[in-house]
């Protein structure tokens, strides 16, 4: 299922109302929700087994709420789209319009800075919202194929969190930093992207304790 615009604002009333899903059992349940529009309404999968329907008008209207003293609103934080091979690295067509998709999905996000590692492919996806914006693209290193060494997001977070207090942020990365990054941010689910899966879109909620909520949509 492909995440629409409308599901931004969904998500984020969500993580207000519920900070953590309700397990299906003791000790169990899943990692994240997940939320997707079906041809009924939006759903939001709480639990493996169980679904929660939202009628779609129930999804217009919200905006990004207030966040707690000292914490972000949200940042957004997506891999690059999809890429043609390992050995071509640029944006395939259908990436292209991922990262026209997702400039469309956090064109009135209230986004107020972008981020994306010095490589074409995560500039190309964050271009079509920075245009959008008219905002500047910012380079950022967490390590790993960036730099060649191993993965350490808490710098980089510690700047975010400096510069951006009261902000919201897109922040495009790579399948292989990405878990770190939602890590340092204060996720504390676990969380793996395939080689070939481009269309995840994390909302983190900082909270003012350094913990966060996570939101994993599909765009």
């Amino acid at each position: 299922m492909r995440c629409a615009t409308d599901l931004v604002p969904v998500a984020l009333r969500l993580v207000r109302e519920n900070p953590r899903p309700v397990p299906s059992t003791p000790g169990g349940g899943p990692s994240f929700w997940r939320i997707y529009r079906g041809q009924t309404g939006v759903y939001v999968d709480a639990v493996r087994r169980r679904t929660l329907a939202l009628p779609l008008g129930f999804a217009l209207g919200w905006s990004l709420f207030a966040a707690p003293a000292r914490a972000q609103k949200a940042v957004f934080v997506v891999r690059h789209a999809e890429k043609v091979s390992e050995k071509d690295q640029t944006l395939t067509e259908a990436g292209r319009a991922q990262a026209r998709r997702l400039s469309e999905m956090l064109g009135d996000a209230e986004v107020s800075a972008i981020y994306a590692t010095d490589t074409e492919r995560a500039r190309d996806t964050a271009k079509p919202l920075a245009d959008r914006l008219k905002i500047p693209i910012t380079v950022y290193d967490t390590g790993a194929g960036m730099s060649g060494d191993a993965v350490d997001a808490r710098p980089f977070v510690a700047s975010l969190r400096k510069h951006h207090s009261r902000d919201v942020v897109l922040v495009v990365g790579h399948s292989n930093t990405i878990p770190d990054l939602l890590k340092a941010l204060g996720c504390a689910e676990k969380v793996t992207i395939a080689s070939g899966e481009y269309d995840n879109l994390f909302v983190v909620v900082p909270k003012a304790d350094g913990t966060a909520t996570l939101v994993r949509l599909r765009y």
